[in-house]
Order: C-alpha cells, then structure tokens, then sequence
C-alpha cells in the first residue's frame, strides 16, 4: 500500500505537470492564405481584368468541373460588361 506522503507528492506531481502544460501560452495561427477563387475576385473587384481573366483560364484548366467557376466568369464578364459601358458613356 501507497504511504499518504508519497501519494500526495504523487497528487502534487501531477497538479504541476497539468498546471505546467495548461499555463503555456499558445501561438495565434497565421491568417490562412486566400484561396485562388478569393484572389480572382479580389483581381475583378479592382479592376484587374486582364490578371483576374489569366487566373481564371488556369483554375478552368485545373478543376474544368467546378461549379464556382461559372460563378466567377459571369462575374469578370460583368465587369467587362460594366467598363465598356462606362467606356461608351464617356465617347457620348
């Protein structure tokens, strides 16, 4: 049988460890990387037509069946849509 002095070294034991782990102080995670398709619309939203239509040609090229691809070519296709209206408004 265990002497209750060693059993309280060994209670005072683990009550250190478990204090020792859970006072550690934990690194925020890095801010995730925007994906490919955030990075699209982010090159749409500012103008980078060109750039955001090249991106687009590589994700159809990698995933052609992803449906969030239609999404975005209808969005760079409005915006095309948008700046030659703009363009014809100030010929007129």
């Amino acid at each position: 049988m265990i002497s209750p002095a060693l059993r309280c070294l060994l209670v005072a034991w683990v009550s250190l460890g478990l204090a020792a782990c859970a006072g550690k102080p934990t690194e925020p995670a890095p801010p995730a990387a925007p994906s490919a398709a955030q990075v699209l619309q982010q090159n749409i939203a500012s103008g980078e037509l060109a750039t955001a239509e090249d991106q687009l040609s590589t994700l159809q090229a990698q995933s052609p069946a992803d449906p969030e691809l239609d999404n975005l070519q209808r969005q760079l296709a409005e915006a095309y849509l948008q700046r030659s209206q703009v363009s014809l408004q100030k010929v007129m």
